[in-house]
């Protein structure tokens, strides 16, 4: 079955109109400026074998901001827009430009297409429905010039679909199983909008510390009772996290930058286990799917913690959100 994926695209057409033109002529325009008209709306692309379609909530577009730099680098143009974000007027010089725009991102004040690429992103900013998204184009702008803008979000998301439990003791079988949460830990806060910083800020160190700025990004209470053995427990969890690319892994107490885990959260009779599933990267606008995370016994007494193939099975598969990791874990 072929997977669709979302391909987010900012399609702005830009009407080049002499700013002088049709106008009072003791008012004449003598700026050398045109104003150009964008019309903008996002657009899914077509389906492929490596991408995923978005969810309603992943596409909405609350704000837009359109950037037009000059070859050198120089601010020639900006505008922004909260109240209908379909359609933006920006004024600018004709000739090639660089053209950015940022969907739902914290109004920019840049001066260079520089300053822009790494004033630094924050994940708190993000939340349902608006999701930070940004994209370029160089273009030369002339009169009757169209542009389209691909944006992607900055954000990756990882889901869980489904918990299996095949606890292959006996024993620890007929123990009551209940599971609480699904979260991420070693979280990075912020990235660049050319995503080559690296993060200052890190959410949820080592275990879940409940930031309220991110809890609805990457923390879900699920609640489910007395899972039995030998049973498929459908989850449907989805979290929202910056880019990890952190080469190196640490489980030091003292903490370091360090990869990003996906925790399930359990109880067994009473006492809290957890089932950590590492990501050895994650990237901007993919989606990393874990379709059965299979339990085959008690899990690991600290988030933060290396999990054997012994406890658990999964295959992650990696898709873009364009798709990151899907596939099944068994542990």
């Amino acid at each position: 079955m072929n997977k669709f994926s979302f391909f987010a695209t900012l399609v702005a057409s830009l009407a080049v109109i002499p700013t002088a033109c049709n106008m009072d002529d003791a008012n004449p325009d003598t700026s050398g400026k045109r104003e150009i008209e964008i019309n903008a709306q996002i657009v899914s692309g077509l389906p492929t074998k490596s991408t995923v379609s978005p969810k309603e909530n992943e596409v909405v577009v609350k704000s837009l901001q359109i950037f037009v730099f000059n070859e050198d680098g120089a601010i020639d143009g900006y505008t922004s827009e909260e109240t209908n974000p379909a359609t933006v007027k920006v004024r600018c010089s004709p000739g090639k430009k660089h053209v950015y725009a940022l969907v739902n991102a914290p109004n920019e004040v840049v001066e260079t297409e520089e300053q822009l690429k790494k004033t630094v992103s924050r994940m708190e900013d993000n939340a349902d429905q608006k999701y930070i998204m940004v994209g370029s184009v160089n273009k030369e702008v002339n009169a009757s010039s169209t542009v389209s803008i691909p944006v992607k979000r900055i954000a990756a998301r990882i889901v869980l679909d489904n918990v299996i439990r095949q606890f292959t003791s006996p024993a620890l079988a007929a123990k009551k199983m209940d599971l609480v949460s699904i979260y991420a830990v070693n979280i990075c806060g912020d990235i660049s909008y050319d995503l080559t910083s690296k993060p200052t800020i890190w959410y949820n160190k080592r275990k879940n510390e409940s930031p309220a700025k991110i809890s609805d990004l990457a923390f879900r209470a699920i609640n489910k009772k007395d899972i039995a053995n030998g049973s498929t427990t459908s989850v449907g969890a989805y979290l929202y996290v910056y880019p990890n690319t952190t080469t190196d892994d640490s489980f030091a107490i003292e903490f370091g930058p360090r990869k990003t885990r996906l925790i399930a959260e359990f109880t067994i009779d009473g006492k809290t286990c957890y089932y950590p599933v590492t990501f050895e990267k994650l990237e901007a606008n993919k989606t990393y799917t874990i379709n059965n995370l299979t339990l085959t016994r008690p899990g690991s007494s600290d988030p933060d913690s290396k999990i054997s193939v012994e406890d658990c099975d999964f295959n992650i598969r990696v898709e873009d959100w364009e798709i990151g990791f899907s596939g099944d874990i068994q542990i």
